[in-house]
């Protein structure tokens, strides 16, 4: 029962997201904004402890004003005033708060650029295994001819090796 309702749920998707092209797209992606994310969270927590931060809490009334000649004190505005030590507290809490905004937005834009970057990677590694599989369609429609020869000397270039020297037996019977 929970089978036919995930392969219902699996057959609406696209065919594209079923590949194993977009699984290991996906992957890479993931696997690098979780270690971003882990290195980005780790400085912003490295600098939230470093540096003190809180928003101003206390402001104190000053008195802007001129000493006449005669000693007296004319006002000529009121203004608020912090102290200098709350006032880098109050700066260093923005920063940290700019500091985590742009790192999300970073991290978003890196996912999408790593997203990209894996399925041109995925596209590429999975080029010969396309080549063997078009091979294979061929030799069943009955073209005992055909060869993959990719000419590589790693997993895939053993596998089209033994593929051909297969198709090679099977057309010399």
């Amino acid at each position: 029962r929970w089978r036919a309702a995930g392969a219902r749920a699996v057959g609406s998707l696209p065919a594209w997201t079923r590949s194993l092209r977009f699984r290991l797209a996906l992957l890479w992606s993931g696997l690098l904004l979780v270690v971003v994310g882990l290195v980005v969270g780790g400085i912003y927590l490295a600098l939230a402890r470093t540096v003190g931060s809180s928003p101003i809490t206390e402001t104190f009334k000053a008195v802007e004003g001129v000493r006449r000649r005669d000693g007296s004190f004319k006002a000529l505005r009121e203004i608020e005033v912090a102290e200098v030590s709350d006032v880098e507290r109050a700066v260093n809490a923005q920063t940290l708060q700019s500091l985590r905004d742009y790192a999300l937005w970073a991290l978003v834009g890196l996912f999408f650029a790593s997203l990209l970057i894996g399925w041109l990677l995925a596209g590429r590694a999975l080029r010969p295994l396309r080549r063997i599989t078009a091979t294979a369609e061929q030799v069943e429609a009955g073209d005992l001819s055909r060869r993959v020869a990719l000419g590589r000397d790693d997993e895939l270039g053993t596998l089209a090796s033994s593929i051909d020297a297969m198709l090679a037996r099977l057309d010399d019977a």
